[in-house]
């Protein structure tokens, strides 16, 4: 097969390291906006409240806190 000879464990470690070439992705498109749209929906909360979401009340009261606060620049 080879005109030199290859130890087999060399073959095995390269195809080891190499293996993330051959792997099936799959993912969900979480473009919920689409078929909002279709049934005239404006404003969708896909987890309002639960695990490091906030309810939307709780979000804007603690931001109205912060208004005249001067925004920090790290340049």
């Amino acid at each position: 097969m080879f005109p030199f000879h290859i130890p087999l464990f060399v073959i095995t470690l390269i195809i080891y390291l190499y293996r993330f070439l051959y792997i099936l992705y799959l993912a969900i498109d979480g473009n919920f906006k689409l078929k909002g749209k279709e049934r005239n929906v404006n404003n969708v909360e896909l987890m309002p409240g639960l695990g490091t979401y906030v309810t939307e009340t709780d979000y804007k009261s603690h931001t109205a806190n912060y208004v005249d606060q001067p925004e920090v620049r790290d340049w």
